[in-house]
């Protein structure tokens, strides 16, 4: 029973996703660099293809880094046009957040970073798994991304194409279809 209830609150979140994300235009100010990546409460948030970095630790581990534009949109952003939604115009407010990932390409583990700030341990970097049978909301749209950069740059798959402990495929085909 718990089975179900997980794979049915996992549908009914990509379904609200996909329901958001049909009232955001693909590409931020027209600009093919800056993609839609994920929406959320009237928030969209877009890769700056551009800023990738891909550093190769050795042959099984990478890390992966990009600028992830959020932009928050009006209340009534349904009322506008995509050719009206613009960055400077109509956007509330933006801000550029930068991610890095860490891949192990053997164990088939993503890794996003996670900045320690306290009195100790200053800016000491911390490595959290992002486990592919979770989509709450702390990982749920960091393995989004994590998954997508290593697509971009690698040109296959990382938890994509594997089947999980839900029995599905954590990403299909058609997740990888907008970022050919």
């Amino acid at each position: 029973m718990k089975k179900f209830l997980a794979i049915m609150f996992l549908i009914m979140i990509c379904a609200a996703s996909v329901t958001y994300a049909a009232n955001y235009p693909k590409y931020l100010n027209w600009d093919n660099n800056c993609q839609l990546i994920w929406t959320y409460s009237r928030n969209g948030l877009y890769l700056k293809r551009d800023s990738i970095i891909v550093e190769q630790l050795d042959k099984n581990n990478y890390v992966i880094t990009a600028d992830i534009v959020n932009v928050s949109y009006p209340v009534d952003k349904d009322n506008y046009t995509d050719e009206q939604i613009t960055f400077a115009d109509n956007a509330n407010e933006h801000r550029i957040i930068p991610f890095r990932f860490k891949y192990d390409v053997k164990k088939i583990k993503m890794y996003v970073e996670d900045t320690v700030n306290n009195n100790k341990e200053k800016n000491k970097i911390k490595w959290k798994y992002l486990d592919p049978n979770k989509a709450d909301s702390y990982s749920g749209y960091k393995t989004r991304i994590g998954e997508i950069l290593f697509y971009i740059t690698q040109g296959h798959k990382f938890y994509g194409g594997h089947t999980w402990k839900t029995q599905t495929e954590v990403f299909t085909d058609s997740f990888y279809s907008d970022f050919e």
